[in-house]
């Protein structure tokens, strides 16, 4: 794991969440996992995963957009819109995401969240693979923005991390 924090303008910074496991499974199981959009929610840290426009070659593929609701800090539902940029089966997976709401019941309110990108790389390594997770966000929020940017990074790897383990857990050996 590492973390990198970039000065961004007028103080705001950018916090990569960045997270690496090998997992004793074949690539293309990872990865199918993993771009199943509409069943992400069966991982313990999702709530809501729904899969809103298929993909351009494949309904997981690039062009496709997804919104998953994520249980950060163990009870504040955030739910992101993202859209797939980039999809290479098995190998890697790039996204963007849209739209970031913290939400209260059903009412979205703003998050402060600016992402800059996020990619999933699904490398062949010693008969399984080592899965690589990295995302980029910027917390816009005046005054405390560095702050909580550092805290949405630390929980960002917990909560990846946690989607990596679940994620060997649930695949039957290669």
């Amino acid at each position: 794991m590492t973390a990198t924090d970039e000065q961004g303008l007028a103080g705001m910074s950018k916090h990569v969440i960045e997270v690496a496991r090998f997992i004793n499974r074949s690539p293309e199981s990872v990865y199918t996992l993993l771009t199943d959009h509409p069943r992400l929610d069966q991982f313990q840290e999702l709530s809501d995963s729904v899969l809103l426009r298929p993909g351009q070659a494949s309904a997981h593929g690039k062009g496709a957009e997804r919104r998953v609701t994520i249980w950060m800090f163990g009870r504040l539902p955030v739910r992101f819109t993202e859209d797939i940029t980039l999809a290479e089966e098995p190998c890697e997976f790039h996204y963007l995401v849209s739209k970031a709401h913290i939400m209260l019941g059903r009412l979205p309110l703003w998050s402060g969240v600016k992402h800059h990108g996020g990619e999933v790389k699904v490398l062949v390594e010693n008969g399984g693979c080592q899965v690589h997770w990295k995302s980029t966000i910027e917390i816009v929020v005046p005054l405390v923005g560095a702050w909580l940017g550092e805290k949405m990074r630390v929980e960002g790897e917990r909560v990846f991390l946690s989607v990596l383990n679940q994620v060997d857990q649930h695949l039957l050996p290669t």
